[in-house]
């Protein structure tokens, strides 16, 4: 059984899934607002979302859109 992963952003009772990612999206380094694209199949029903940035400096998330 995996331990549960801490996220200091979170309070300590917050659930983090430890399930597979459903995709990824690649990005490039930028100082303006860019669009990015991917396919993503989410299974039915209710669901969270959940991004995690991997790389080094920050990265900013102005918006994002379900269609």
């Amino acid at each position: 059984m995996k331990k549960q992963a801490f996220n200091p952003y979170l309070p300590s009772w917050e659930y983090i899934p430890d399930g597979e990612p459903l995709g990824s999206i690649p990005v490039e380094f930028t100082n303006v607002w860019e669009d990015y694209t991917a396919e993503v199949k989410i299974p039915d029903g209710t669901q969270a979302v959940y991004f995690k940035y991997k790389g080094s400096g920050t990265a900013d998330l102005l918006s994002f859109e379900l269609i």
